[in-house]
């Protein structure tokens, strides 16, 4: 069971029930950016006016709405250690939940749920994506590490983290 904090996203195969996901799956992303991008697909139809009739009307460009409409989260945030999971236990995890694990049983498919924000704050966002595009990067920094409240974890030297910005399409599967 995990108990939802702000400045975390989480990603889950498991049931959110008020601050708490439990059951399934779950990572969680320390957040540094949230940008959601609509997509609508118009199409359109642009007319030439020739050099002789350039006078005669102005252009006139027709627009049909194709109501094909994308909704994308674009999250960027870090996967670190924890008192619970280190971040290879996390990474793994995340793995499984867009589908790419490895190993016999471990692969699965199809949507999952992305929500961040307290409801006790009143700033709850939990929508069903599944994974358009993800990059992450092993990062290696001198110093402490922190977390979203601004405490230290733990940990002196060098700390490793991986650099993820992920592009999730909201929906359901079909």
């Amino acid at each position: 069971m995990a108990t939802i904090q702000d400045g975390y996203v989480y990603l889950t195969t498991g049931t959110v029930s008020g601050d708490t996901i439990s059951g399934g799956t779950t990572v969680d992303i320390y957040v540094t950016g949230i940008e959601h991008q609509i997509d609508k697909k118009l199409g359109i139809r642009e007319w030439y006016i020739s050099k002789g009739n350039a006078t005669e009307r102005d252009p006139v460009t027709y627009i049909r709405d194709r109501k094909k409409i994308r909704h994308t989260i674009v999250i960027k945030g870090y996967i670190v250690s924890d008192a619970t999971e280190t971040r290879q236990d996390k990474f793994n995890n995340l793995n499984y939940i867009i589908g790419n694990g490895t190993g016999a049983g471990n692969r699965r498919a199809g949507t999952f749920t992305v929500v961040w924000g307290t409801q006790s704050s009143g700033n709850r966002y939990t929508y069903s994506v599944n994974l358009d595009k993800i990059s992450i990067k092993d990062v290696m920094e001198e110093g402490e590490l922190k977390d979203a409240a601004g405490n230290t974890i733990p940990g002196e030297g060098k700390y490793s983290k991986f650099e993820v910005t992920m592009n999730l399409i909201v929906g359901v599967d079909r």
